[in-house]
Parts: structure tokens; sequence; C-alpha cells
């Protein structure tokens, strides 16, 4: 029998289940995740023919141990906890739901610059600490300029939105959008140009081993003291103990960070004892309008594979040629 293997929580509904069961499928409910072993996912996927997928992870060990598997469907638009190399050479596809919460992303970073513009946190402390009216320095956040560093599907909500509150727009991409390149107020620069020049630096570019660290020590000197820095994106894209220097140093003004290189967080980072710093659990794109449209890409995926066809969102095209 064809089995289904769902690991994601939102993923563990009627709605999702009934579209395999009604074609006759096993459905499997797995509490595999971030932290499971190799050998907890390999045990889960012994006879399973696709997955929605969290970001448990499919190592090149789990990909080459198990017997069945066709695809692995994530509920999300990130794959980095996925060995797409060794899963195309086990004829494995792998797909993702772009679309499915890019919008969901981009509300959240601009509500995490106003939130640090305005010392909303601060603010929220001092009414529970009884200090009345004590009201932190906070500055106006229209008309700034946001440095938008990555500029596909994320980044252009980004500047969309930040284009409503009369801001300009550095932007940065290794490949220009001819389209955000049109507006009449996004400039594409080198990345400290855009650095040296933004109130607001937030980056929206895949996790890969070239943009590790991307914004790192280096280039968070490069910012201005009055500066905020977001990501919403991947944890290793930002140098975390150097943005915690950065902080407390009073070198830039301030972070948002939704996402870590370890999640979660670890209870000693530094980042929990500095002012002017929001944490949140990687929750950017999380709502339950984007859960329900990527759980319902990721399950279309899935039926379109053991059906015949390809996904919509096929990240490794080559392994169709297996």
């Amino acid at each position: 029998m064809t089995t289904v293997l769902i690991s994601v929580i939102s993923a563990k509904t009627d709605p999702i289940i009934n579209r395999f069961r009604e074609r006759g499928w096993e459905v499997k409910l797995s509490d595999i995740g971030p932290h499971s072993t190799e050998d907890e996912v390999i045990a889960e996927l012994m006879g399973v023919d696709a997955t929605i997928a969290t970001t448990e992870p499919y190592t090149q060990r789990v990909l080459e141990s198990v017997d069945n598997l066709k695809i692995v469907a994530r509920s999300g638009v990130g794959y980095d906890t996925i060995d797409v190399a060794a899963a195309t050479e086990q004829g494995i596809i792998v797909s993702t739901t772009p679309g499915s919460n890019h919008k969901t992303v981009a509300d959240y970073t601009v509500m995490a610059m106003l939130a640090l513009t305005r010392k909303l946190l601060e603010s929220h402390r001092n009414v529970f600490a009884d200090r009345g009216f004590a009201r932190p320095v906070s500055h106006d956040f229209f008309g700034s300029t946001v440095g938008v560093v990555g500029t596909g599907a994320i980044g252009k909500q980004v500047i969309q939105r930040v284009s409503a509150f009369e801001c300009s727009v550095l932007a940065r991409d290794i490949v220009e959008s001819p389209e955000v390149a049109a507006l009449p107020n996004v400039r594409y620069v080198d990345l400290d140009t855009l650095l040296r020049g933004s109130d607001y630096v937030t980056v929206h570019v895949p996790s890969t081993p070239e943009t590790r660290h991307l914004i790192g020590e280096e280039e968070m000197s490069l910012m201005r003291p009055t500066a905020f820095l977001i990501n919403s994106a991947r944890g290793p894209l930002v140098d975390e103990d150097a943005a915690y220097h950065a902080v407390r140093d009073k070198r830039i003004a301030g972070a948002a960070l939704d996402v870590f290189e370890f999640e979660p967080l670890r209870p000693e980072s530094p980042l929990h004892d500095v002012d002017d710093v929001i944490l949140t659990p990687h929750i950017a794109g999380v709502t339950v309008e984007a859960s329900e449209r990527a759980n319902v890409m990721a399950a279309e995926n899935i039926i379109r594979v053991l059906t015949g066809e390809p996904p919509t969102s096929l990240v490794n095209p080559q392994v169709l040629k297996k």
C-alpha cells in the first residue's frame, strides 16, 4: 500500500489527511523534527513512499538508507536540511512550496522594523514595570532608507510594503530584477554601499555555504550606529556573536532575529541579555493561512508525483532523468 508520512504538525489535519486517504493511501503521522537523529528519521521513513517534511535531517545517510521514498515534499520554501545531491542520486524528488508564505514573511519583516524603531518592547516593559510615562526615544519609519539583500519573492514583497511608507530602497542581489530596478524608489548597489547607506538592513537570500555569515562583523562595522538589522530568512546568514557585540557596543541600534544558526536559540546565547534585540522562534512565515497554503501545496506535489506527474515546484529537476 502507498504510504505517506506527515511530520509537519499543522499538516496533521483532516483536510490534508483525507486528500491521501480518499485515494486509498495509508497516512502515517510522525513526531520527527529538527532535533531527530538520523536513525530516528530512517526508522520512520522505512516503507514510506512520500513525506510532508518539516526540518528533520534528510542527510546522505538517511536518503541512502530508506527503501521506498519517492518524494520529500517540504512544507515551506527552505530545504537546507535536505541533501539535495544525495536525493537526486537516489532518484528522490525534492519539492517546496514557493508562494505560500512570501507575503507573510514580508509582513513580519516590516513589523520588526517598526517595532525596533518605535521601541515597542521597551515601552511595553516600562508599562509593566510601573514606569508610567517613561518614553524611550524613537524615530519615524516613513521616509527611511531600507536595504534589501535578496530581491526574490520575499524581498520584492518587502520593497512593496516599505514603499507605502515612502521609503527609499537600496537593493542587492546576484541577479538583478528588471521589475525591481524599474521602481522609482529602488537602486541596486553593491553590498558595502547598501550597508553604509541603510537605516534598516534585511536579508532574504538562501542559506548556502557561500552565504554563511553574509552579514558578519566586517559587514556590521559598515552599518550606521542608528541602523537596525533584520533576519527573517535563515540563521546562518547572520553571525549571531557579531550581532550581539554590535548591538551591545552600540555600533548598530538593534536587531530583530527570527532565525538562528542552531534552533531553538541556545539558552546560553548572550543575545538573551542585550537590550534592543527582538528574538522570535522562527515564526516569520508561520500563520494559520500560510501554513494551510504550504501544506496543501506539499500534499498536491505528493499526489502529482505518486500519480506519475512532476511536482509544481521541483528543487532537483535532474532527478527526472532517473
